[in-house]
């Protein structure tokens, strides 16, 4: 699993419809060391240092696929989806 990955889907839904986040200027990417470490960088325009997507990546339980990193959860009636794909 190690590599880096990069978001290939990025949504959010609430009551008001869905919001493609990647569309929007979100991007996101992850480094995931041999050793287990990872590094990597969150950016949602208009969104604050302490919204619900940096709490969704900090809390998720990513699911590995092949070439594949996928999470979803809901905080506070707003659901994330996140799928990276392996870059390298």
């Amino acid at each position: 699993m190690a590599g880096t990955y990069e978001a290939s889907t990025f949504t959010l839904t609430s009551f008001t419809g869905t919001t493609d986040l990647l569309l929007a200027g979100a991007t996101v990417d992850a480094t995931l060391a041999p050793d287990g470490t990872t590094s990597g960088r969150l950016f949602v325009p208009g969104g604050e240092e302490d919204g619900s997507a940096d709490a969704f990546i900090g809390e998720a339980e990513f699911i590995a696929g092949r070439n594949t990193l996928t999470a979803e959860g809901t905080f506070g009636g707003v659901s994330i989806f996140l799928q990276l794909v392996k870059a390298d």
